[in-house]
């Protein structure tokens, strides 16, 4: 059973990096974001009804990245020992925004709120995931989706950490979504963006921007 296979494979071994892709994925959509933000099924484990269906398990980055295949796939090559810690590139640019209301509430520029906000208004994404605050514990992060240049502007600063996003992919009131979002999880949507046909979530990806991760992250 393999919402079985990724509790013993994945979950069970602290090997979860709470992104919410299984939940993303999963087509009957029977599976949540707990409060502890792990994935938790909405049936028995062993009534799980995952037939011959694998695709929590697939996109789950918490064992196996997938970084060749997803290099392979988007360049036409995996990266070479000299790229070991840079990945493939063309250029390597440092921007910073010209907007004063961008510019006030950023930690390194800006450029992350800025790609989300110019996809929102040139039409590439109709919402974009973000990560700003809980309302009522503002020391918590909590992603959301919006289609809102206020919310994203206010969600700026890097509050990104193990916050679950993915499982915002399934919104069904959006169909084209941009993300900002640490490696792990831009891994588990390249993962998704691997698989053959795409999962539904997947072909609602038009934008991927991973920021670093300094992996002091675990809650």
């Amino acid at each position: 059973m393999p919402f079985l296979d990724l509790k013993s494979e994945i979950l069970d071994q602290d090997m979860c990096t709470r992104c919410g892709a299984c939940v993303a994925v999963c087509p009957p959509g029977l599976l949540s974001i707990s409060d502890d933000r792990m994935p938790v099924p909405a049936l028995d484990p062993e009534a799980m009804p995952c037939a011959e269906c694998s695709l929590c398990l697939d996109v789950c980055p918490g064992k196996d990245t997938a970084t060749p295949a997803s290099e392979s796939r988007i360049f036409g090559r995996s990266r070479t020992p000299a790229e070991r810690w840079t990945g493939i590139f063309r250029r390597s640019l440092v921007l910073t925004s010209t907007n004063p209301r961008v510019l006030a509430g950023a930690a390194a520029g800006g450029a992350g709120t800025t790609l989300m906000l110019t996809a929102l208004r040139s039409g590439l994404a109709d919402a974009v995931i973000v990560v700003g605050r809980d309302a009522q514990r503002p020391w918590v992060p909590a992603a959301l989706i919006t289609d809102s240049e206020d919310e994203v502007i206010r969600c700026g600063q890097t509050s990104y950490c193990l916050t679950p996003n993915l499982q915002l992919l399934r919104d069904p009131r959006f169909k084209r979504i941009a993300l900002i979002g640490v490696p792990c999880e831009v891994q588990a949507v390249r993962k998704m963006q691997n698989i053959d046909p795409l999962p539904e979530v997947a072909e609602k990806i038009v934008l991927a921007v991973e920021i670093a991760c300094a992996s002091s992250t675990k809650l």
